[in-house]
């Protein structure tokens, strides 16, 4: 950071830049296959903030099952059952409109799975984990998940939609940023890329307690995940 500026990070420890990807074998999915693990961990994301944030706050009560959904890993299938266990309180401390949202999330995720050829489950699916979820400011900052599945050989990185005033603030920052591309020299790839300027600061700004920027903590779980995971 200077002069309380913004940098793109350029150098990540093994990324695809350095990175022999023919060498190890991997094979990029298609791109509609990556959007659609993105899609389903968003249909999660919106209840499963919602309702983290009432446990923490003790709106709900305690029990066991509540003070688990605030810790991880927490398989896949525990945040679906633990949103759908809590509908009637949800209802009663958020009201109907945000119930339905919540409701309407978890039909599209069961409607995906029925629709998925040989009923063969998508990578965020119900046999993954949710290795880390970033939501303790929910209202002033971005939230994410970071989940794994190893029958998929899958890490995969998700952000909760806009919601909040500072989430909508933040999307009208329609601007452009300069920055050099940290996969430059992959074939295809151009030295510098342009980024939504919004993003780029709710992304990599430096927070002022910890000096760390939200994609320096989401890339500490990333990398730690990929120890041992080579083939992921």
């Amino acid at each position: 950071q200077r002069n309380n500026e913004t940098t793109m990070p350029t150098e990540v420890v093994d990324t695809p830049a350095k990175y022999d990807f023919e060498r190890c074998g991997y094979v990029f999915p298609p791109l509609l296959d990556e959007a659609d693990d993105m899609m389903q961990a968003a249909l999660l994301m919106y209840p499963f903030t919602k309702l983290r944030s009432l446990a923490r706050s003790g709106a709900l009560g305690s029990s066991n099952s509540l003070s688990r959904i605030l810790e991880t890993p927490l398989p896949i299938r525990d945040v679906v059952n633990a949103i759908e266990g809590n509908a009637e309180a949800l209802t009663e401390k958020v009201g109907n409109e945000d119930v339905d949202m919540c409701r309407a999330a978890l039909k599209g995720l069961y409607e995906r799975h029925e629709v998925s050829d040989e009923g063969v489950e998508t990578v965020l699916s119900f046999t993954a984990t949710l290795m880390a979820y970033g939501d303790e400011r929910s209202e002033e900052e971005l939230v994410y998940g970071v989940g794994v599945d190893s029958a998929r050989k899958r890490i995969t990185v998700a952000f909760r939609g806009s919601v909040t005033k500072t989430d909508f603030q933040t999307d009208a920052c329609i601007g452009m940023v300069t920055r050099p591309n940290p996969l430059a020299g992959m074939p295809g790839q151009p030295d510098e890329i342009k980024i939504h300027s919004g993003f780029h600061e709710y992304l990599l700004k430096k927070n002022d307690n910890t000096g760390k920027s939200k994609y320096d903590e989401i890339m500490g779980h990333v990398l730690a995940l990929f120890k041992g995971r080579s083939d992921h």
